[in-house]
């Protein structure tokens, strides 16, 4: 017969419902103490956000979002080192730099439906260089020579914009153009062996603003520093280089219970693209800041309380199966040892010689229920019948020397199965 639902049978131990032994209690506090230890453990990352899962991937945009160069998201510092000193300067009597900001806009002709290119073209003024350019990174960079550098002026972040690409229908990006210096202006040139000296076989250094993703850190994940590139460059032959700019996300799951993000953006570098011309150039170099077709997505994610009761179900269960399987089989012994100290008189049986040592004796006497040892009633006559022949036999010397056998508590902490050392 099938019964689900059936009540299992209980009784309790000295009106408890276990049995308690020192082993048992020392096991229990040890639970609790590996219990609040993994609370602490697992859960104080909560409040600390010092170990998130991060996972990092690029992806490809046809058309790049726009970005602006200013001290606060990414500033450069560029120009000229002489080939021999490798020491940066200024002369205009050397060389001329014109910085120019370029647009080319896409439109569709109405009439002849053909897609056409606008070009747009401000000029951007440059400056020298100081610590200020670099923001947060201003006393790491009074290390650079900067009064000999040229920047971009912090006025003009609106106009400092670069987005997309050639085929994008808003194409921006920065121009710095170098030339050697021509007479016929308000500048005297310096005579044209020192200029050839000076830009034969030159150098050209730019300094700008980099950074690093820590996804340990929570408040800052981005990690900034002064990071620099050089190439070379000659009056006989046309270089383009540029520079590109890579758009960061990181994104943070910030949420206690529930998912909420938090999103961070950055600027960083991204890389540099040379190409050489062999015409007859009236400009021998170009520096390009453009922004890059690639974005760098972090994503963060930090533990929420579900997950804390997870681990700690795993952590505790392990730690209570491995407790039972040390424990319990000395925690039994020790229940059934009290449990038969309690209900038997456990005496020596010393047989004589005119004992019959054919009939088994036992070594157990059942003890009278405590509730009727304490309980004060007067004897029945069966039970003075019995006390009289108790009496008599008292009177005899053999049953007298039975009766004074000792008798002792059991000890089954080191016993065997075999109980037929108990008869003889």
């Amino acid at each position: 017969m099938i019964d689900l639902f059936g009540t299992k049978p209980a009784f309790n131990y000295k009106r408890k419902e276990s049995s308690k032994t020192a082993c048992g209690v020392f096991a229990t506090y040890a639970f609790i103490s590996f219990t609040l230890w993994s609370i602490y453990h697992v859960g104080n990352d909560i409040f600390y956000k010092q170990n998130p899962k991060a996972y990092q991937n690029d992806q490809f945009f046809e058309d790049p979002e726009p970005t602006h160069i200013s001290p606060d998201t990414f500033n450069v510092a560029f120009g000229l080192q002489d080939p021999n000193t490798y020491a940066h300067y200024i002369n205009e009597s050397i060389y001329s730099v014109v910085a120019t900001w370029r647009q080319i806009k896409r439109v569709t002709n109405p009439i002849t439906g053909n897609v056409e290119m606008i070009f747009n073209e401000i000029p951007i003024t440059l400056e020298r260089c100081t610590p200020e350019h670099f923001g947060t990174l201003s006393e790491k960079a009074k290390a650079l020579e900067l009064p000999n550098l040229h920047c971009f002026r912090k006025e003009d972040k609106e106009l400092l914009r670069v987005q997309g690409r050639f085929e994008s229908p808003y194409y921006e990006y920065i121009t710095v153009d170098y030339a050697p210096c021509k007479n016929g202006g308000s500048v005297v040139c310096a005579p044209q062996e020192e200029i050839n000296a000076k830009l034969d076989g030159a150098y050209f250094a730019m300094y700008f603003t980099d950074l690093a993703i820590d996804p340990q850190n929570y408040t800052n994940p981005e990690g900034k520093f002064v990071d620099s590139k050089f190439t070379t460059f000659g009056q006989k032959y046309y270089t383009e280089y540029a520079l590109f700019l890579r758009h960061v996300s990181v994104k943070s799951d910030i949420g206690w219970l529930f998912s909420s993000i938090k999103e961070q953006n950055y600027v960083t570098f991204d890389k540099i693209q040379a190409d050489i011309d062999f015409r007859e150039p009236t400009t021998f170099f170009r520096f390009v800041v453009r922004v890059s077709t690639m974005k760098t997505f972090w994503t963060r994610s930090y533990i929420k309380v579900q997950d804390i009761l997870a681990e700690l179900d795993g952590l505790v269960t392990l730690f209570i199966i491995i407790t039972a399987v040390i424990v319990r089989p000395y925690i039994k012994t020790k229940y059934y040892e009290e449990l038969i100290n309690d209900v038997f008189d456990v005496k020596i049986y010393r047989p004589t010689d005119d004992d019959d040592k054919s009939k088994p004796r036992s070594i157990f006497q059942l003890k009278e229920p405590p509730h009727r040892r304490s309980k004060s009633r007067r004897p029945t006559n069966e039970e003075k019948k019995v006390h009289d022949n108790e009496n008599l036999k008292l009177q005899d010397p053999e049953i007298e020397k039975k009766k004074s056998t000792p008798s002792f508590k059991l000890d089954l902490s080191n016993a065997k199965p075999n109980f037929g050392s108990f008869t003889r």
